[in-house]
């Protein structure tokens, strides 16, 4: 029985990073038909990283109706960050390297473009005491165009973001 193919290369596709008991992968938003087949995959958790102007609501309603965890983090701007929006980020890097290290298999989700997931994850490498190097290859093996998009400056400042979490909590 083939599956449709907006649910396909989701499920088919997902490229993970694989911590010494979680995993985590990085995608798109979902649809709603993809996150029925999440569990499947398996999924355990699925993290949001969108504002309220995207919607996020509907989605985690979708995802908790598909018995899967969700967790909301709002994140836009990275230039523009105020020293709350870092604390929140710092937060969130926090509560997701908790999840890996309970055994939780994260889909990590915001646009098509990716580049707020890439960030988050760069970040969460750093978090987790991964050298930039190390965590620039994963990132570019997680996803199909790598950080190219990425600016250094970008890189740099998730990078100084990810060291910073192990001297908040």
């Amino acid at each position: 029985m083939s599956q449709p193919d907006s649910v396909s290369p989701l499920v088919t596709d997902l490229r993970w990073f694989k911590t010494s008991v979680g995993r985590i992968c990085l995608g798109s938003r979902p649809s709603i038909s993809a996150i029925e087949q999440l569990q499947a995959v398996p999924v355990t958790h699925v993290f949001t990283l969108q504002t309220s102007a995207e919607d996020p609501a509907e989605l985690g309603h979708s995802v908790e109706q598909n018995h899967l965890n969700w967790r909301w983090m709002p994140f836009d701007n990275i230039r523009n960050s105020s020293q709350s929006d870092v604390a929140m980020l710092q937060q969130y890097l926090y509560e997701t390297g908790q999840t890996l290290s309970q055994g939780g298999s994260i889909y990590l989700h915001c646009d098509t473009s990716m580049q707020r997931c890439q960030l988050f994850f760069y970040a969460l490498c750093h978090h987790l005491r991964m050298p930039s190097a190390s965590a620039y290859s994963v990132l570019h093996s997680l996803t199909e165009n790598g950080p190219n998009s990425l600016s250094r400056k970008d890189l740099a400042w998730a990078a100084d973001l990810g060291t910073s979490v192990r001297y908040q909590f």
